[in-house]
């Protein structure tokens, strides 16, 4: 199988294409949505308000004005839903574009520009669902900072009350109880959940399930897991490198007037080249875990070690499927009758030799 580099060598720059298209495309569709969705809601809170407005003028009881903030208080809950619903589109759109693009890069190591649109189409509900689930199996994760403040204030009171100041051993106690409580949980919480978009795309699998084989995949090969995740992390921090070493420069010549200016200019196209380049930097993290699950982790989650998958050869997104393939492949004669078969039914009678 073909390494990362050479796989965003052959195909990165198309990738990043493509995908800096469909963020586009997916962020301006969401923005169209959101802006319809307010007026939709300015819509029926004028009408609703005046409609308040008039019962409450008209007739003398309170149950309608009671009546009619309930159901503002529904549309209200409606709109914020949808809002909601709206701001995973952009996401989901591209995580299920983006994974599809890479896996068949990845499996069949060729690039397909429609791959992108037709995937993030028909996965893009069971991404969102996907996303759904793991933001809410997230929301204790988030009690845990909070937690490990409290802690730590009641250890810091604790030590105020005892010597009068604090004591640094209470201190440190509790900011060692803060990392551990907020770090350590999220960090392995994603880390778990880091294959569940992968899963769904490569093996064509339900939002739930994939969930449950990525957490399945990171107690069974945890070192994978975090290797795979560290490497991804520093191939998305290298487009960065050279924004970081610019701001010493700045820093240390800071009296000469000119290197400040020029390290202005520098790191101001720099950060608009990072807005570009914020469409290629999860490419090379996607890519990495993607060809990483097909070599090392794949046999922990599927039955059959030599099943080829839906992004193999005869996969339901293999390349045998796709009508494009038939036009390189011409039945050949396989036996004798075959052959027999083409050869003309009757030839010319010999001339007769002159004598």
């Amino acid at each position: 199988m073909e390494s990362t580099m050479t796989l965003l060598r052959q195909h990165g720059l198309k990738m990043f294409g493509t995908n800096l298209l469909g963020m586009f495309i997916a962020t301006m569709a969401a923005n169209v949505l959101s802006f319809l969705a307010y007026i939709v809601f300015m819509v029926f809170y004028l009408a609703g308000a005046v409609s308040i407005g008039l019962i409450s003028h008209l007739t003398s009881s309170e149950m309608w004005t009671i009546v009619g903030m309930i159901i503002f208080m529904i549309i209200l809950v409606l709109f914020y839903l949808v809002i909601y619903i709206v701001a995973f589109l952009p996401q989901g759109f591209t995580v299920a574009g983006s994974y599809s693009m890479v896996t068949e890069v990845v499996w069949q190591n060729r690039f397909r520009f429609n791959t992108y649109f037709k995937h993030g189409f028909s996965k893009l509900k069971a991404v969102i669902i996907q996303l759904f689930l793991i933001g809410l199996l997230f929301i204790p994760f988030l009690f845990l900072p909070i937690l490990s403040l409290i802690l730590s204030s009641v250890g810091a009171g604790f030590a105020f009350v005892e010597g009068g100041t604090f004591d640094p051993n209470y201190i440190g106690a509790g900011m060692i109880i803060f990392f551990i409580l907020s770090w350590i949980p999220s960090v392995f919480f994603f880390l778990s959940v880091l294959y569940a978009p992968i899963i769904l795309i490569a093996e064509d699998r339900g939002p739930w399930q994939s969930i449950k084989d990525s957490v399945r995949l990171t107690f069974r090969r945890f070192g994978r897991v975090l290797s795979t995740a560290l490497v991804g992390w520093l191939y998305g921090l290298l487009p960065l490198l050279p924004y970081f070493l610019l701001i010493p420069i700045v820093i240390l010549f800071q009296d000469i007037d000119a290197v400040v200016t020029i390290g202005a200019i520098i790191m101001i196209l720099y950060a608009f080249l990072m807005f570009i380049l914020y469409a290629f930097t999860p490419l090379i993290f996607q890519v990495t875990a993607v060809r990483w699950y097909k070599t090392y982790l794949r046999k922990s989650v599927v039955d059959d070690d030599n099943d080829p998958g839906p992004w193999g050869d005869d996969g339901v997104y293999g390349f045998d499927t796709f009508d494009h393939y038939h036009s390189y492949s011409q039945p050949a004669p396989s036996t004798a009758t075959d052959t027999e078969s083409k050869q003309p039914s009757s030839y010319p009678p010999f001339p007769e030799e002159n004598r």
